[in-house]
């Protein structure tokens, strides 16, 4: 009985910290589509509110990322744009900050972050359409040790 107890505890203490992770996921997406709206608002185009938006990430956090790095990130995500709609391309970018940037974890100061990956994660965003709205695809496993940085950074 005691079994059966821990292992129902293990179960719903997962589900929840999963549950609460997905918040936390869907409250920066909220943010960073709040920030790329003003932006644009502003009367920033597209790739200019990507690239102050990174570029803000990139003091705030201390990401490590050179001007050249942040502009084509920007430039590439802007490219996807014509495909979908303003709100679509945005979670297309706040997706790849979760991901490629921050590793599908909570956003931290002082991740140091190789250019290469960054560059090589933007010039590889493979789209998935789904009823007409996009996504970022899973990566295959062969992509996963060129697009992440290393576990330690």
């Amino acid at each position: 009985m005691n079994i059966l107890i821990i292992v129902l505890a293990l179960v719903v203490g997962f589900v929840v910290w999963t549950f609460f992770g997905f918040l936390q996921y869907k409250r920066l997406e909220a943010k960073d589509k709040s920030t790329i709206s003003q932006l644009l608002s502003q009367g920033h185009d597209l790739m200019s509110a990507f690239t102050t938006a990174l570029a803000d990430l990139n003091t705030r956090y201390d990401l490590s990322l050179s001007q050249q790095t942040i502009s084509h990130v920007a430039n590439k995500i802007a490219e996807v744009a014509p495909q979908m709609g303003s709100g679509n391309v945005i979670e297309i970018y706040s997706t790849f900050v979760h991901r490629y940037l921050f590793r599908d974890k909570p956003r931290r100061t002082g991740v140091k972050l190789g250019q290469t990956k960054v560059v090589y994660a933007a010039d590889n965003i493979d789209l998935q359409e789904r009823n007409g709205y996009f996504v970022i695809r899973p990566d295959t496993p062969e992509d996963i040790e060129l697009k992440y940085p290393e576990k330690g950074a």
